[in-house]
C-alpha cells in the first residue's frame, strides 16, 4: 500500500515538472513568435523607407537646342539649358532683377557660382532681348538704394551724394559721374547704361 503511493506520488511530481517544462517551453515560443513579428515589420518598415530615399528626384527637362531671352525668362526656363541647375537659375534670375536687367550675356560672368568653364558651356544658349532697363536716378535716389545696385557699392554711392552737395547742384550729364574721385571708367562703362538723371 505505501509503496502504491509512494509511486502515485512520484508520477505526479513527474507530471508536474512535465507540465512545467511545458509551460516554459510554451512561454519561448511565445516570446519568439512576438520578437519575429515585430522585427518582421521593422524590416518591412526600412525596406519601405529605403525604397522611398531611392526614388529618383524628378529633374526640369534639358534641351540642347535652347535659346533663351535672359530677360524674359524664370528660374524654371533657364533650367532648361544643360549646366544650369536650381541654384545657379536662382542666382541668374535674381542677378537680373539686381541689375535692372541683363544688357549683354557677358554680365553672366558676374553672377554667383559662374566660373569661366561654365560660362562658355551655357553662353550658346541665352541672349539679351530688348527690354525696359529698369534704371536709377543719379540725383535723387539715396545712398542705400544705389548701393543696392551690382556696380556701386555703399562709398562710391556715398561720394554720389558728397559731390553733389560740394558743388551744390546735380549732374547735368551722365559722364560728370567720371568726376566723382572714386569712380573709374571701367565701372563707369559698366554702370552707363543704367543711369538716369531725372525721372
Amino acid at each position: 500500500m505505501n509503496n502504491k503511493i509512494r509511486l502515485k506520488r512520484i508520477s505526479n511530481r513527474h507530471k508536474n515538472a512535465i507540465y512545467f517544462l511545458f509551460g516554459i517551453a510554451l512561454g519561448f515560443g511565445l516570446i519568439f513568435f512576438f520578437v519575429k513579428d515585430k522585427f518582421s515589420t521593422l524590416e518591412a518598415n526600412e525596406s519601405k523607407n529605403i525604397s522611398i530615399k531611392q526614388q529618383p528626384v524628378p529633374q526640369y527637362p534639358i534641351k540642347d537646342s535652347v535659346y533663351l531671352d535672359l530677360n524674359a525668362s524664370d528660374t524654371l526656363d533657364l533650367q532648361e539649358v544643360r549646366g544650369v541647375g536650381k541654384v545657379r537659375a536662382r542666382n541668374i534670375y535674381k542677378y537680373g532683377q539686381k541689375l535692372g536687367g541683363y544688357i549683354s550675356v557677358e554680365q553672366l560672368k558676374e553672377v554667383y557660382s559662374i566660373d569661366s568653364a561654365i560660362f562658355e558651356q551655357i553662353k550658346p544658349h541665352f541672349y539679351a532681348g530688348k527690354t525696359e532697363i529698369k534704371k536709377i536716378n543719379i540725383n535723387s535716389d539715396d545712398p542705400k538704394y544705389l548701393a543696392r545696385h551690382p556696380y556701386i557699392d555703399f562709398a562710391l554711392a556715398k561720394a554720389f551724394i558728397r559731390f553733389r552737395k560740394r558743388y551744390e547742384k546735380d549732374f547735368t550729364k551722365i559722364e560728370d559721374i567720371k568726376l566723382v574721385h572714386l569712380m573709374d571708367e571701367e565701372t563707369f562703362n559698366k554702370l552707363r547704361p543704367y543711369i538716369k538723371l531725372s525721372d
